[in-house]
C-alpha cells in the first residue's frame, strides 16, 4: 500500500487524524476505549464479577434475586414415634428429627430443648410439613375428634399456618388420617426468623414416625 494510499483513508481533524474508513477486525493491545454510549456485548469474555451489577437471569453464575434459582433443599423427618394427646413439637428430644436431604448452602438447626428451627440463610424459604396418625381402635369409635398441625413463628403465641382434621366415629377399627401445610417464609433473619412445629390431637393419638410419614421440606427460592 502506498502512502498515498494511506493518507486517503484519513482527514485531518485539526490536531487530531480522524479515521475516514472502518477498521475490519483489528487486534487492538491495551486499549483505552473511554465509556461507550452503545455497544453489543454478546462474544465478551472475562468480565469480572464485581464489574457486573443488577439481578442476572437464571443459570448465571453469581446472579442473585429469585433469577437465581433454588439454593438449598432440605429435608428432616420424624425418628421416633410419639403417642398420647399432649403438644407434640416437632424436634424436642420427645419427637426427635433426623435429616434425610441436604444440598447447597448451610443446614437448619433445631434446639432440642423447645423445637425451635433455625435457618442457615435470609431469602425466601418454601416449607412443606407432613404428618400421618392413626387413632387406634377403641379411641376413635368413642365419638367425634380433631387432629391439628400448627406451625408457629415462637414458642406457641404467634401462628402462621394451621392444618386441621374433624376424625369421625370409625366404629371398632382405627382411624388414620394426614395433615399437610405448605407456605413460603421469608427469612430476614437468621437469629430471629424462626419456625416452631406443633402437633396435637383430641383423643390418644399415634404420631409415625419415618421419611414417608412425619417429613418437614425447607427450600429456598432465592434473595429477600
Amino acid at each position: 500500500m502506498t502512502r498515498a494510499r494511506i493518507l486517503a483513508d484519513y482527514v485531518s481533524s485539526g490536531d487530531e487524524l480522524a479515521l475516514k474508513a472502518p477498521l475490519i477486525s483489528p487486534a487492538l493491545v491495551t486499549p483505552n476505549l473511554g465509556t461507550p454510549s452503545a455497544g453489543t456485548m454478546t462474544n465478551v469474555t472475562g468480565i469480572p464479577a464485581a464489574q457486573v451489577g443488577g439481578v442476572l437471569p437464571v443459570g448465571v453464575t453469581g446472579g442473585s434475586g429469585l433469577g437465581n434459582g433454588i439454593t438449598s433443599i432440605q429435608t428432616w423427618y420424624l425418628s421416633t414415634q410419639h403417642y398420647g394427646t399432649a403438644n407434640n413439637w416437632l424436634g424436642k428430644t420427645t419427637a426427635p428429627v433426623t435429616q434425610s436431604l441436604s444440598n447447597g448452602i448451610g443446614t437448619m438447626t433445631v434446639d432440642t430443648s423447645d423445637g425451635k428451627w433455625s435457618f442457615p440463610a435470609t431469602g425466601y424459604w418454601y416449607v412443606n410439613w407432613n404428618a400421618n396418625m392413626q387413632m387406634l381402635a377403641g379411641v376413635s369409635d368413642s365419638g367425634s375428634s380433631w387432629i391439628v398441625s400448627q406451625i408457629f413463628s415462637d414458642a406457641g403465641s404467634t401462628r402462621l399456618s394451621e392444618a386441621y382434621t374433624q376424625i369421625g366415629n370409625n366404629g371398632s377399627a382405627s382411624t388414620y388420617a394426614q395433615t399437610s401445610i405448605s407456605f413460603i417464609y421469608d427469612v430476614t433473619s437468621t437469629s430471629t426468623s424462626v419456625l416452631y412445629f406443633k402437633t396435637v390431637a383430641g383423643l390418644t393419638t399415634y404420631w409415625w414416625a419415618g421419611v414417608d410419614n412425619q417429613y418437614v421440606n425447607f427450600i429456598r427460592l432465592g434473595d429477600t
